[in-house]
């Protein structure tokens, strides 16, 4: 929680980033001129990496769906729970990466069988339907139902002399 300090004209300003904090007071010099510029001490105080936000930063960027300020986000909640500083946090984030992405692979297990079994029946679907010698053959061993006659076939003549 922020702590508040009494301004000089009696309006409370949030205190986040002590001398670098222009937000919520009337008199802000980060901008100057007639067309509001930045000042280079106010862009020198710009963060340039998640590490260097602020919470609120972190966790609106988190909303917003950045996938870096929520490794950030998880990064700070290690150092909050393990109480640990922010390198070793970083590398205990990291493993629990590599252990997710080994899980992975266990569970994509299911879907890439599917997919090879999909692929291979359609593979094999081609010989069952253009290759004459292969639709018997299978006829015989699985469907077990007679040949129809040569006339009853409705196939073009092309065919039908490839097939007889």
């Amino acid at each position: 929680m922020p702590k508040r300090n009494d301004s000089k004209d009696g309006n409370f300003k949030p205190s986040f980033e002590g001398a670098n904090d222009f937000g919520y007071s009337k008199d802000d010099i980060r901008f100057t001129g007639s067309v509001a510029k930045p000042t280079i001490q106010y862009c020198q105080a710009m963060p340039r990496t998640f590490s260097a936000m602020r919470h609120e930063q972190i966790l609106q960027l988190c909303v917003e769906g950045s996938l870096e300020a929520r490794r950030e986000a998880l990064t700070r909640n290690v150092m909050a729970v393990d109480g640990i500083e922010y390198d070793e946090a970083v590398k205990v984030v990291n493993q629990m990466g590599r252990d997710n992405q080994h899980l992975f692979k266990l569970e994509y297990l299911p879907y890439h069988a599917g997919m090879g079994i999909a692929l291979t029946g359609g593979f094999a679907s081609f010989p069952l339907i253009f290759d004459k010698d292969t639709v018997l053959w299978f006829n015989e061993r699985f469907v077990t139902t007679e040949v129809p006659p040569v006339e009853d076939l409705q196939v073009s003549n092309h065919n039908l002399r490839r097939c007889i």
